[in-house]
C-alpha cells in the first residue's frame, strides 16, 4: 500500500481525511479488506459515503465490509438504500442474496437469485450458482449443492472459494472418480487453473492413484509456486511412492513458503529424512519439533522408531511411552513399543501392546500376524493358532492362512497342515513366503518343498 495511506489514516482519525475520488476510496477499502483491516475498511467506507452519498458502488463496498464484520442486518439496510437509487443493479442483488443467506433467509434469497442462473457474464453466472450452492447447503441438499458448485466452476475455473467448497462436498459424498473426471474436463478448458489441479490431486490421492496425484500436485506447484499446501501434499505423495529425496525437497519448499515453523510439517520432513537414510537430520528435525511443542506425539513416535532401528531400546521406550501417554489411540504407536519391549526382554509389556494394537485396528492383518509370530517365538503354539483363527474369522488374508498352516506344522498336525497347504497354494500361491517367514524350518521340510514345487510348476 502506498506511503500516502499513512497520512490518509492519520487525517481520517482526526475527522479530516480530505477529498478523494470515488475509485480511490474503492481501492482503499478493497486493500484494507484484503489485509484484514476491517475496522479501517469500514471507517473508510463511511467517510467515502459522506463525500459521495449517491455512489451505489461505495454502498456495495460498505455492505461487503459489514458482511465481513458479521453484521448482515446492517449490510441489508445499506443494500436496500442502494437498490432504491439503482433498481435492478446486478451487484446489489447478488450482495442481497449473499446477505440473506447469511441471515438464514434462504427462501427470499432464492427468489432474488433465480433470474440470474440462466443469463449473464460467466463471472456473474459463477457467482449466482455459488450462492445457489450456499442455499442448498443450508437445506442439507448435498448432491444439489455439489452440482451447483460444479456449475460455478464451469463458468469460472479459477473461482477459488467455489473450488474449496467443492472439494469439501466431494469428501462428504465420496464421489472421487466422478470428481476426477470433472476436474479433467475443466483443465481442458483452462489448463492453468492451479486450484483445479490441486483438487484433482486430492481426488487421485483418495483413489490411491499416487502417481497421478503427485503429477497433479506438481502442476499446481509449477503454476502457483507460492501455494504452500500443494508443496506439502506433493511431499506426502512422494512419501507414499517411496521417492524420499523428492519428498524431502517438497517439504523443504513448503517450509520456505510457510509463514511460520509448522510442527506437523517438520514431522513430515523428519519422516522423509529418516526414510531417505538421513537419520541424524531426522533426529535434529524431530527434536526441533519438540522445542516448538513438547507434547507432539507423532514427533515422539518417530524418534522412538529411529531409536529402535539404532538398537537404542531404552531411549526408544522412553519416546514411545511418551507418545502413547499423549495419544493412546494410535495402533502404530503400540506396535513400535511392542518391538522395543520385545528387544529389551519385557515380554508381558510387549504382549500387552500387541493386544492393544489389535483392539484399535482389528482390520490390520499384519498386526495379527505380528502377534502370532511373537507367541510362536515364545513357544505358545496353541495360543498363536487361536489368535490366527480368530483373525481369520473376521477377515480374509492369505498371509494369515499361511501363518495358520505354519502353526499346524509346529503343533505336529502334519496331515491337516499338508491338506490346508494344498488348498492354500492352489488359491493363492504368491503369498506362500509367509509360511517360511513364520516357520523358517519348513523351508527344508521335504513334504512342504515338494508341494510348493508342484504348485509352482502349475502357476
Amino acid at each position: 500500500m502506498p506511503d500516502w495511506t499513512s497520512d490518509f489514516e492519520a487525517r481520517l482519525a482526526e475527522g479530516n481525511s480530505g477529498y478523494l475520488d470515488e475509485q480511490l476510496f474503492l481501492d482503499l477499502i478493497e486493500q484494507y479488506l484484503t489485509s484484514g483491516k476491517t475496522d479501517l475498511a469500514f471507517a473508510t467506507s463511511r467517510e467515502a459515503l459522506l463525500q459521495h452519498p449517491f455512489s451505489v458502488d461505495l454502498m456495495c463496498s460498505q455492505a461487503a465490509v459489514l458482511l465481513e464484520m458479521e453484521q448482515p442486518d446492517q449490510a441489508l439496510d445499506v443494500l436496500r438504500h442502494a437498490a432504491g437509487i439503482s433498481p435492478g443493479e446486478l451487484d446489489i442483488q447478488l450482495l442481497q442474496v449473499e446477505t440473506l443467506i447469511e441471515l438464514g433467509r434462504s427462501n427470499e434469497a432464492e427468489i432474488i437469485l433465480s433470474p440470474f442462473l440462466q443469463e449473464g457474464s460467466h463471472e456473474d453466472l459463477a457467482d449466482a450458482w455459488y450462492f445457489k450452492a450456499m442455499i442448498e447447503e443450508q437445506r442439507d441438499q448435498w448432491l444439489a449443492m455439489h452440482h451447483s458448485l460444479e456449475c460455478a466452476v464451469r463458468f469460472n475455473p479459477r473461482f477459488q472459494e467455489a473450488l474449496e467448497r467443492l472439494w469439501l462436498s466431494t469428501e462428504m459424498l465420496g464421489n472421487y472418480e466422478e470428481s476426477a473426471t470433472f476436474y479433467n474436463e475443466i483443465l481442458e478448458q483452462d489448463p492453468y487453473a492451479w486450484q483445479v489441479w490441486y483438487n484433482l490431486g486430492h481426488a487421485h490421492s483418495c483413489l490411491e492413484n499416487y502417481e497421478s496425484a503427485a503429477e497433479a500436485f506438481d502442476y499446481a506447484c509449477v503454476i502457483n509456486e507460492e501455494f504452500e499446501h500443494a508443496w506439502r501434499d506433493l511431499g506426502e505423495m512422494y512419501l507414499q511412492l517411496g521417492k524420499f529425496e523428492k519428498a524431502k525437497e517438497a517439504f523443504l519448499t513448503s517450509l520456505e513458503k510457510s509463514e511460520s515453523q509448522d510442527p506437523d510439517l517438520l514431522v513430515k520432513l523428519g519422516e522423509a529424512y529418516e526414510k531417505n537414510g538421513e537419520r541424524d537430520l531426522a533426529v535434529s528435525t524431530l527434536k526441533q519439533v519438540l522445542v516448538l511443542d513438547d507434547k507432539h506425539d507423532e514427533a515422539l513416535f518417530r524418534l522412538g522408531c529411529i531409536r529402535v532401528l539404532e538398537s537404542q531400546f531404552d531411549e526408544a521406550v522412553f519416546y514411545l511411552e511418551a507418545s502413547i501417554q499423549i495419544n493412546g489411540d494410535r495402533e502404530e504407536y503400540y506396535i513400535a513399543l511392542a518391538e522395543a519391549y520385545f528387544q529389551k526382554g519385557m515380554m508381558e509389556q510387549a504382549e500387552f501392546c500387541l493386544n492393544r494394537a489389535i483392539e484399535l485396528a482389528p482390520e490390520q492383518s499384519s498386526y495379527w500376524l505380528q502377534y502370532a509370530s511373537f507367541l510362536l517365538q515364545h513357544g505358545s503354539l496353541s495360543e498363536a493358532l487361536d489368535i490366527l483363527e480368530t483373525a481369520l474369522s473376521q477377515q480374509d488374508s492369505p498371509e494369515l492362512d499361511y501363518a495358520r498352516i505354519a502353526c499346524l506344522f509346529k503343533l505336529g498336525k502334519r496331515q491337516e497342515a499338508c491338506q490346508a497347504l494344498c488348498l492354500q497354494l492352489a488359491e493363492d500361491f504368491d503369498a506362500h513366503q509367509t509360511l517360511f517367514d513364520v516357520a523358517p524350518e519348513l523351508s527344508t521340510d521335504p513334504d512342504v518343498i515338494s508341494l510348493v514345487r508342484a504348485f509352482r510348476t502349475e502357476a
